[in-house]
Order: C-alpha cells, then sequence, then structure tokens
C-alpha cells in the first residue's frame, strides 16, 4: 500500500507541474485554451471556415477532404489521450499487483526455508535415535532394535506428520521450463530420506499412515524393495524413478507420473492408478491383480504388460496406446 501511495503522490505532483506550466504559457484561461487546441485545433478550424464559405453553392472535394482529414486527426488524439489517462490507474494497479506477488514469493520462500531447516533437524533427531539403538542404549521413548530395522519414538513420528502437512506442492522451474503441475520436492526428499534410513516395518507404516506425501516429486528416485503398502501418493510425480520389488499394495497412485519408470516385480495388488501416467514404464513380474488399468491416462510404450490384458485393453481403449493418450 505505501507503494501505491508513493506512485499515486508522483502522479499527482507531476500534474500540479503541468497544471502551473500551462497555467504561465496560456493565461487564466488556459482550459479552455488548451481544449480548443486539442479537442479542434487550427487547421480544423480553417478547413471548417473554409468549408462555410464555399455552403451552400457547390464544395469542393479538396474541401471536404481536408475537413476530413483534420477531423479524423482530431478524434485520434483526443482517442490517444483518454487512451493515456485509462493507462494511467492500470499502470499502477500493474504495479501494485507485480510488488504484491515479488511479496507473496518472499513470504513462501522464507516459509519453505524454515521448513526446510525444521526437515533437516527432525532427520538429525531420527538419525541420533537409530544412533542411540545401534549403540545398544535403552530408552523409554524408543522401541527396540528388530530383525528388520529400527523403531523410533511417537513423538518423533508426530513430528514427520506434522512436517509434511507443511510441505506444500508449487511450480517450479527444471531444465528452464516451468512444471506443468505443482509439486513438493520437500516431501519427495523426506520420503526418500525415511525409506533410507532403516526403520522397521511399524515405524514406516505409522509414518505413512500419518504424513502427506501426495505431489512428492521423486523423479529418477530409487526406492526398491522398499514397502510403501497405503501410502497416499496422489499426483506424485515418480518419473523415471526405480520402484523394482517395491511393496506398493493398496497405495493410493491416482494422477501419478510412472514415465520411465521400473516396477519390475512391484507388488501393485489393488492400487487406485486412475489418471495416472505410465508411458514407457516397465512391468515385468508386476502383480496388477485388482488394479483397473481402463482409467489410466497412458500406457504408451509400456514394456511387460501382459499380452492378453494388452489386447483387452487395445480394443476397449485404443487411446492408451497412443502418443497423446486419454483424457487429453
Amino acid at each position: 500500500m505505501n507503494q501505491f501511495l508513493q506512485y499515486f503522490g508522483l502522479i499527482c505532483l507531476i500534474l500540479i507541474v503541468v497544471f502551473i506550466f500551462l497555467r504561465l504559457i496560456f493565461g487564466k484561461k488556459w482550459q479552455r485554451k488548451v481544449a480548443w487546441v486539442i479537442l479542434v485545433g487550427p487547421g480544423l478550424m480553417g478547413a471548417s471556415k473554409k468549408l462555410a464559405d464555399e455552403l451552400p453553392n457547390k464544395v469542393k472535394k479538396e474541401t471536404l477532404a481536408e475537413v476530413a482529414t483534420y477531423a479524423f486527426m482530431r478524434l485520434t488524439r483526443i482517442g490517444l489521450i483518454g487512451l493515456a489517462i485509462a493507462i494511467i490507474p492500470i499502470a499502477l494497479l500493474w504495479i501494485q499487483n507485480n510488488k504484491i506477488t515479488e511479496q507473496n514469493y518472499l513470504i513462501e520462500s522464507q516459509r519453505r526455508s524454515s521448513l526446510v531447516l525444521l526437515m533437516n533437524n527432525v532427520l538429525t533427531d531420527l538419525s541420533k535415535e537409530i544412533e542411540k539403538q545401534r549403540e545398544g542404549e535403552e530408552s523409554v521413548a524408543l522401541v527396540k532394535q528388530d530383525s528388520i530395522g529400527y523403531g523410533i519414538s511417537m513423538p518423533l513420528i508426530g513430528r514427520i506428520a506434522s512436517l509434511s502437512q507443511g510441505l506444500l506442492p508449487y511450480r517450479f522451474l527444471v531444465d528452464g521450463k516451468l512444471t506443468e503441475k505443482e509439486y513438493s520436492i520437500e516431501r519427495g526428499q523426506l520420503l526418500l530420506a525415511l525409506v533410507k534410513s532403516g526403520l522397521d516395518f511399524g515405524s514406516l507404516n505409522s509414518i505413512i499412515a500419518t504424513s502427506k506425501f501426495e505431489a512428492a516429486y521423486l523423479e529418477e528416485a530409487s526406492l526398491s524393495w522398499t514397502n510403501l503398502s497405503g501410502a497416499n501418493l496422489d499426483g506424485a510425480n515418480l518419473s523415471k524413478a526405480n520402484f523394482n520389488m517395491t511393496d506398493l499394495n493398496s497405495a493410493n497412485l491416482k494422477g501419478v507420473d510412472f514415465g520411465g519408470a521400473s516396477l519390475r516385480g512391484a507388488d501393485l495388488r489393488g492400487v487406485d492408478l486412475r489418471g495416472a501416467d505410465l508411458r514407457g514404464a516397465n512391468l515385468h513380474r508386476a502383480d496388477l491383480r485388482g488394479v483397473d488399468l481402463s482409467m489410466i491416462r497412458s500406457l504408451f510404450e509400456t514394456e511387460g504388460l501382459d499380452p492378453k490384458l494388452k489386447q483387452k485393453l487395445e480394443k476397449e481403449n485404443p487411446c492408451l496406446f497412443t502418443g497423446k493418450g486419454c483424457g487429453g
């Protein structure tokens, strides 16, 4: 608002200076004289007098052309002046909106920076809890190490869930181009760090059940042999990622980009793939029992699909196997 008032005050100052300047040149009745010059002008006035002298006799074509030309010039000039006046408030609003947008981006950038710092603190505490178990230290806040991983305290699980809620998706530049959809790079980083931490099934399952990983950005990530059953990855970018032998049983994968991803031997039983893009994905030995592939977006150049299932889908939804895919 302060910026807007500054620009408004500058325009008012310019108008005052112009007012004084015109008064000094044209005198007290400068408004009438300026209006006369702008609206009529000596050229149109002279042409009009010539036309009046020729009436009611035959009017020369040259006179009519001269009157029409000067009239057109006057109207054009008036239109340009009106346009210039109309642009002033539009320009002020545009400047103000740009300032507001810049401030919003700055606020959002600061918010993300604080959340990234918080994520670093959470992951540091995670490492400390796991390290205590590795050293054989006992703590009532920790679950004892089992044969398949490490357990973490419920307060820490709660902090992870809370953190994931704040890591909102947004658009960003990839190879100089703005992403078409909003993704959360930080959610992808958090999930990747968690599955690589050696957590036991109980802790990881609790985190997945209470945290938000929708729209996570995990392009080219490696999540092989990971248990993500029941995970909500709605709208995530998993293109070119490695999900070989990953347990995604009953996961929510609506609208997920699996383009070029490897899902060899992955457990996809009962997953929701509505609107998902599997173009170029590798599905060799993937368990697709209970999966409705008729509602996905694309199977273009997908490998490892059962021949009978592929034949059926080609007959029912031929758009699945085209470069454009189904649904746009």
